[in-house]
């Protein structure tokens, strides 16, 4: 198809269960209108599940060549930690590379990420300041603020963590 051809996305689902998951969406909006190579869209999103999330933001999926991106804005709550984009999250695929980038406010702090995928290798790093520990671990409280490192090719994964845990404890 044309690039400059015009897209409409209008979505809207309820109760919605995908096979063999334990999460469903229990609200999912999209809608959003532009090109094909450029598609701005806005977001609503419930989901139910062993890790509840709600969203609600706006976006853009971009297509050029064999490169496909999509951006996000927005905030929500992931159990009952808010969190709020600080720059838009990013999700690249071109080739056989996979890209996604975060930079969010989250339970009082703020994580970045970068995940990097390929055919030949993975990377990961996660900076975290101050980030609230029930974000992360369901069952804990506390602060914990690091850094996270890891690299893998084929079955090799190695890297490295430094965290501190501030003020953790059990819910229990």
């Amino acid at each position: 198809t044309d690039g400059d051809d015009s897209a409409i996305v209008a979505v809207t689902g309820r109760n919605v269960r995908l096979a063999r998951s334990p999460y469903v969406f229990r609200t999912v909006q999209i809608g959003g209108r532009g090109t094909l190579t450029r598609l701005p869209f806005n977001l609503l999103l419930d989901i139910g599940g062993p890790t509840p999330v709600q969203f609600r933001g706006d976006g853009v999926y971009a297509h050029a060549a064999e490169a496909q991106t999509v951006t996000l804005n927005g905030g929500g709550r992931i159990r009952d930690v808010a969190f709020s984009t600080r720059s838009p999250a990013v999700a690249a695929m071109a080739g056989d590379g996979r890209t996604a980038r975060l930079d969010v406010n989250l339970g009082g702090g703020v994580l970045v990420g970068e995940l990097r995928l390929d055919s030949q290798a993975a990377q990961l790093q996660m900076d975290l300041t101050s980030v609230e520990l029930g974000s992360l671990a369901p069952d804990l409280r506390g602060r914990i603020p690091g850094r996270v490192a890891l690299n893998g090719r084929g079955d090799d994964l190695s890297g490295a963590a430094n965290l501190t845990l501030s003020d953790a404890r059990s819910i229990d």
